[in-house]
């Protein structure tokens, strides 16, 4: 992927906090200590320089978004089931008691979630009231 990189391609960085995520047009490349050299322009037109290695940086394809270029590189396991991005924090995912287990999903989904509790535990609270309400009438009956 980052094997036939040249200068003058377009790359994606992969760490986390870069500031600017790209597309970032390779300057030069080291391919002895596995480093890419890569600028981009600021808002002030200043010309800004900077080295990766070349683990970090995926090359864009002709067409390709620097989205689907991040979303392409990351695992399945790490998307999010629902809208299919890798989350930028995990106030993106709400979890969700299931029997058994637990679940993460999709904050896209959460209005719908949450009336679905909303309606299980008023059905589990009236249950127990009604069985509380029933010892209580047992308990005054037998005294």
């Amino acid at each position: 992927m980052t094997s036939d990189l040249q200068p003058g391609d377009q790359v994606v960085v992969l760490r986390p906090r870069v500031a600017q995520r790209g597309p970032l047009r390779v300057r030069e490349l080291d391919k002895e200590h596995d480093q890419v050299e890569v600028e981009h322009r600021t808002a002030g037109h200043h010309v800004v320089r900077r080295c990766f290695n070349l683990n970090e940086v995926i090359k864009l394809e002709p067409g390709q978004t620097v989205q689907q270029a991040l979303t392409i590189h990351v695992a399945p396991n790490q998307r999010c089931q629902i809208c299919n991005l890798r989350p930028g924090s995990e106030s993106h995912f709400i979890t969700v008691p299931i029997p058994k287990a637990f679940t993460r999903l999709c904050v896209e989904d959460r209005t719908d979630i949450t009336q679905e509790i909303r309606k299980r535990v008023s059905a589990t609270v009236a249950e127990v009231f009604a069985e509380a309400k029933a010892k209580q009438l047992k308990k005054t009956l037998q005294t």
